[in-house]
């Protein structure tokens, strides 16, 4: 019979020959089982594709089942091999692990020896890095790792100096600025007040080039103030005398304002009077002209309408009219006796 599966593998070529022959031989039986259901396999596939009938796919049915078992029967031994395997793989873990520790912690004494210069000398550096670095730190602002440990002394010693100062230098320069900042603050403050202080009397203030309110001395200031207040003491006291002067100026003015009124007011009751006067004596004149028409018109009057009446009418037409007349002639007698 042709052999129909070949055990080769490059993971197998790779094992020992004993292990990789044991393989190859557990898997033996299972390669047997499949060359031997092969020749009725073949059979079928010829068979249906010729016609597949109900007997071959029966056939067909059966020999998948067998040549199932193949495969289960591989699977359980690969799963079993495996386990065995990994129960092998870590038996020789733990046993290889007690070797090694046995060893490594030997290994890492004798490294401790070895190196016991090296790692004293590298503990030095570090604990002279921290001492430096903790010296040093309040002076710089560090933007970069400095490796203090390995300066020579008189280079150090220079380094931390020089920083030492300008920390120092920085210090008083910012001490001495905000000494400045509350002097000047003090001063801006004590020129506000001041200054509210001469409010009263600025109008008297003369501000002169350089003058600082705020840098005098009390004396000083106290000069400046009583200047100005006696400044002020003379101006109002003339300008009181201006005022007493001004109601004097007024009142005079007011007076003779009075007086020139009172004659204005005489002279105007006068002419009034004069013109009432000659208005009267011409009325009485005119009156007196006219006084022999007046009996004229009165008599005219009182013959006519209150002597000889008013006729009677008996028709609505002339009642109407009569009573018009009537009224046109009382209206012109109101006239009459008004003008006359």
């Amino acid at each position: 019979m042709q052999e129909l599966i070949k055990f080769e593998s490059e993971e197998l070529s790779l094992m020992e020959k004993p292990e990789a022959d044991k393989i190859v031989k557990a898997l033996a039986p299972m390669a047997k089982m499949l060359e031997e259901l092969n020749t009725q396999f073949d059979q079928i596939v010829k068979g249906s594709e010729k016609e597949i009938t109900e007997d071959i796919t029966k056939e067909a049915k059966t020999l998948r089942l067998a040549i199932g078992k193949v495969r289960i029967r591989t699977e359980e031994w690969r799963k079993k091999a495996k386990e065995e395997s990994l129960r092998r793989g870590k038996a020789i873990d733990g046993v290889s692990n007690i070797l090694k520790d046995a060893v490594i912690s030997k290994e890492n004494k004798l490294k401790e020896i070895e190196n016991y210069f090296e790692e004293k000398e590298r503990k030095r550096l570090m604990d002279l890095q921290f001492k430096r670095g903790d010296l040093i730190n309040k002076y710089i602002i560090p933007e970069e790792v400095i490796d203090f440990a390995t300066m020579p002394e008189d280079v150090w010693e220079a380094y931390y100096q020089a920083k030492k100062k300008a920390y120092e230098d920085r210090l008083e320069a910012e001490k001495k600025a905000e000494e400045e900042r509350k002097q000047n603050e003090a001063i801006e403050k004590l020129r506000w007040k001041r200054s509210d202080e001469i409010k009263p009397y600025y109008n008297f203030f003369e501000e002169k080039e350089g003058l600082h309110l705020g840098k005098l001395n009390e004396d000083e200031f106290s000069l400046i103030m009583s200047d100005l207040k006696n400044k002020k003491l003379k101006h109002d006291a003339e300008q009181e005398e201006i005022r007493k002067e001004n109601d004097q100026l007024k009142k005079e003015a007011e007076e003779r304002d009075r007086i020139e009124n009172e004659r204005l007011d005489k002279e105007e009751k006068e002419r009034i009077a004069s013109e009432e006067e000659i208005k009267k004596e011409r009325e009485e004149k005119e009156r007196l002209e006219q006084a022999p028409d007046y009996e004229k018109m009165r008599h005219f009057m009182y013959y006519n309408f209150e002597i000889l009446g008013f006729p009677e009418f008996t028709t609505d037409r002339y009642k109407k009219l009569a009573e018009k007349i009537k009224k046109d002639i009382k209206d012109l007698c109101d006239y009459v006796k008004k003008t006359i």
